[in-house]
């Protein structure tokens, strides 16, 4: 886009004769437009992440070291703590409509303002946000421009940050016993305390998150918004309807978090037959597409369009039942019976021969991968609301190793912060302190993980011996 908001082939049109001279003048306007919302979005969150800390803690995109995995890790920690305590939970689940398209210009440049953006660094915003014009094109006919006087825009560099900044107060309207997490514009809400000794909290706060998006002229999508209740004691029916503008929200049984199906039972069993249909629907498209049955090939094509499928925040929902285990191997041991020559191999020689690792092997190195990071402060993840460093300088292993609690709920033991404890103190001393991400993974290659694995699918070096 240019500075205007038109679009650089609707701006070449302009342009008779279009000439290699004048391609490349656009071609250069282009990277200075990009390089200058790159420089202002450096800028911003240089002021408002490192100087001044402004950015809620609540949110988790468009930020260095967060992502879909850390918000959902945050809030299923907290979920499976409360229901450990048999404190039941009560998830709103809240939709907003067009969100980005639908910003107020005059309300952003006054909430940039109370962010203490001033002078000019206000005035180039101001400038990248005011007198933009579109129109359409349709063959070779173009629509008269139509001025833009809402939304930020979208395929910028800077265009997401604003919008962060425009719903950064969200959070804060609601009561203390509300916890909140937002990416981008999907925002959840759930209560602290146990819902059934208050379960008018949540109603205040649809009521508050109501009188907040009316303020600021942004709409609801009332249709995809609803509850999801965690129940600590099975026995207990929620009686209370949820409503907004005298319109009462679903309760669901299972709802589509980030990618990741949450169910009210938190087994993610749902989740796991979703991925593995995916997954082999993909696969079956990818040998049906080839003709050839390289092994080379074809492995790259699964470790590129079909693995990450079934490895998606695998942190959050990796299974411990062994039919769910099974279920999510089945689709590697699917494709690559199909391979040249690999047909009446079995499973654990297939891997060698294809090079890769089981799932569950994988799964496992994802989750010592995310500890090593929360250790050493390389994600958003505060180590201290997962882990207890053992301080017990008599038992031995390395100086990091992590303290197990005892849990009563299966949910929280088959939890990550649960589950990779003992696989976590058990790894030597170079890996936990390793200089590096890459380098620790590394180290993990000569490790033999076989105790800690369901099935024995993979070859250790111990194997080999």
């Amino acid at each position: 886009m240019n500075g205007r908001g038109q679009s650089f082939a609707n701006y070449s049109r302009k342009a008779s004769p279009l000439t290699l001279k004048t391609i490349d003048q656009y071609h250069e306007l282009q990277l200075f437009v990009k390089f200058l919302n790159l420089l202002l979005r450096m800028i911003l969150s240089c002021f408002l992440i490192k100087t001044h800390s402004l950015i809620s803690s609540a949110q988790y995109s468009f930020l260095r070291k967060h992502s879909t995995t850390t918000n959902l890790l945050e809030a299923v920690n907290g979920w499976t703590s409360s229901l450990e305590c048999r404190r039941s939970i009560k998830i709103l689940y809240i939709d907003f409509a067009k969100a980005f398209d639908v910003v107020l210009i005059p309300k952003l440049l006054l909430k940039l303002c109370s962010f203490g953006i001033c002078g000019n660094l206000l005035s180039c915003l101001r400038s990248f946000l005011t007198a933009r014009h579109q129109r359409v094109s349709v063959g070779k006919t173009l629509s008269s421009p139509m001025t833009v006087k809402r939304g930020v825009p979208q395929g910028s560099v800077l265009g997401p940050f604003l919008f962060l900044l425009f719903i950064n107060d969200l959070p804060d309207i609601f009561d203390p016993s509300i916890a909140s997490k937002l990416f981008a514009d999907d925002l959840k809400s759930y209560n602290l305390d146990d819902y059934r000794l208050n379960p008018s909290s949540a109603q205040t706060a649809l009521d508050s998150l109501n009188a907040w998006a009316e303020t600021w002229q942004l709409n609801l999508s009332i249709p995809k918004c609803g509850s999801l209740l965690l129940k600590g004691i099975n026995k207990y029916e929620d009686v209370y309807d949820l409503e907004i503008d005298n319109t009462i929200l679903p309760a669901f049984k299972s709802v589509t978090d980030l990618g990741v199906v949450i169910d009210c039972e938190l087994t993610f069993s749902n989740h796991i037959s979703v991925i593995v249909a995916r997954a082999k629907q993909r696969s079956i498209l990818i040998l049906k597409s080839f003709q050839c049955r390289d092994i080379n090939l074809l492995v790259f094509a699964y470790i590129t369009y079909i693995r990450p499928i079934l490895e998606y925040c695998s942190v959050i929902w990796s299974p411990a039942k062994l039919c769910d285990i099974d279920l999510l191997e089945g689709v590697q041991r699917f494709y690559t019976k199909r391979l040249l020559d690999l047909w009446n191999i079995p499973y654990p020689d297939r891997l060698i021969a294809c090079n890769i690792q089981s799932l569950e092997l994988r799964r496992l190195i994802i989750d010592l991968t995310l500890v090593y990071k929360i250790v050493h402060k390389l994600v958003c993840l505060d180590f201290n609301n997962f882990f207890v460093l053992n301080t017990n300088n008599r038992s031995r292993g390395h100086n990091l190793k992590l303290c197990l609690p005892r849990c009563a709920s299966s949910k929280r033991q088959n939890f990550f912060a649960i589950r990779i404890i003992p696989i976590w103190n058990f790894l030597p001393d170079e890996s936990v302190n390793a200089v590096s991400v890459s380098i620790f993974k590394k180290s993990l290659i000569s490790i033999n993980f076989q105790p800690f694995l369901s099935r024995a699918h993979d070859m250790f070096m111990d194997d080999l011996v």
